[in-house]
């Protein structure tokens, strides 16, 4: 049985990885379909749910790196989510925008995957986002929960 859960929790990041990497090379004027990035961002909540958000920073967004250390982001996810398993998961909408350059967002390109969850008794609101590169391809940018 644990191999098998070994297995499928390899298969998720070499997934959400591979999402990574053909976004990263699509053409400058592509943005993938809402299903895409649905499914890119259900696949980096379950990474977080399984407490592997360092497999989700590897795959992100050079602008994030230079932000935010492996081990922060680490720390600042399970401060976040606190100990709570997550109980029930549905997506709220999916947004794209162009935003100015501000202290803490560079300029570009986003999109925003909103999800309503329970962890434990505690309803939140879950928040995956993904930026355009220099390059024109989408990587992950952030997680957020309120």
């Amino acid at each position: 049985m644990k191999s098998c859960t070994a297995h499928a929790r390899r298969h998720l990041a070499a997934t959400f990885l591979a999402f990574c990497a053909v976004t990263a090379h699509a053409q400058p004027s592509a943005v993938p379909d809402p299903n895409t990035w649905l499914n890119a961002a259900q696949q980096a909540v379950q990474l977080i749910d399984q407490n592997r958000a360092g497999e989700l920073w590897e795959g992100g967004s050079a602008e994030m790196k230079k932000r935010v250390a492996k081990k922060d982001f680490v720390a600042s996810v399970k401060k976040l989510r606190g100990v709570d398993a997550v109980t029930a998961r549905e997506w709220v909408a999916i947004e794209r925008s162009q935003l100015a350059a501000r202290p803490d967002v560079p300029a570009g390109q986003y999109v925003n995957v909103r999800f309503r969850a329970a962890l434990g008794k505690r309803a939140v609101a879950e928040l995956v986002t993904f930026r355009q590169e220099a390059d024109g391809g989408w990587r992950w940018m952030g997680y957020l929960v309120q």
